[in-house]
């Protein structure tokens, strides 16, 4: 269960770092474009599509590199030390829910005593 988690909880970060790049590219194609309109002065027209085209180019760039680190990662996970990572991943998952649950054991254990000697004292007044 805690691996099958550790594997959600990959593929959740992998979609999250997909969808950021392309969110970004997005911005990037958006501020191309902003960039690309003409303007009223000849001069910064040809100097606009120039940074435009130039954003563009980046975006995409920016957008292939997202692909490949993803599709990295996900050939990384396949191997015996992506495994191993998904794994430890998964074992400290569990060990921090456990130290929770001790916690909140600790804390229930505690106010419960508490309780117990507040009504003791009141039933000695």
């Amino acid at each position: 269960k805690a691996a099958a988690a550790a594997a959600r909880e990959s593929a959740a970060q992998e979609s999250a770092a997909k969808k950021a790049a392309s969110d970004q590219a997005k911005a990037e194609k958006a501020s191309a474009a902003k960039a690309a309109k003409p303007s009223r002065a000849p001069a910064g027209k040809a100097a606009g599509q120039a940074a435009a085209e130039q954003a563009a180019a980046e975006a995409a760039a920016a957008e292939q590199a997202a692909a490949e680190a993803a599709a990295a990662r996900e050939a990384f996970l396949k191997t015996p030390e992506g495994k191993k990572e998904v794994a430890n991943q998964a074992a400290a998952a569990k060990k921090a829910a456990a130290e929770q649950a001790r916690a909140e054991k600790g804390a229930a254990d505690k106010a419960a005593k508490e309780v117990a000697a507040s009504k003791a004292a009141e039933g000695k007044a």
